[in-house]
């Protein structure tokens, strides 16, 4: 994992614009994790994430009513939420 001396360091989380969609269009989070997330063109893959912007991220992907019944909607979440953790700096991910 990455190391940081705190946590504004940003960090570039990969989403297509598909993912991007669905944590959207799924997700229940704050409104400012989701305007960040809206404010990025479409077509850039890379959302520059300041390192807490990222472990809210992770949070809101693991938060109980953000589990999805639909499997394969589960199934990218999941993956979304395992790229997120391990771009969490081992400084601050507790």
């Amino acid at each position: 994992m990455p190391k940081t001396t705190g946590q504004s360091k940003s960090i570039s989380l990969k989403l297509t614009p598909k993912e991007r969609g669905l944590l959207l269009g799924s997700l229940i989070m704050d409104e400012y994790l989701e305007q960040r997330l809206r404010t990025i063109p479409p077509n850039e893959a890379h959302v520059p994430l300041e390192a807490g912007e990222l472990i809210n991220l992770y949070g809101w992907l693991n938060a109980p009513g953000n589990q999805s019944g639909d499997e394969q909607v589960q199934r990218q979440l999941d993956l979304i939420c395992e790229r997120a953790r391990r771009l969490i700096p081992e400084d601050i991910e507790d």
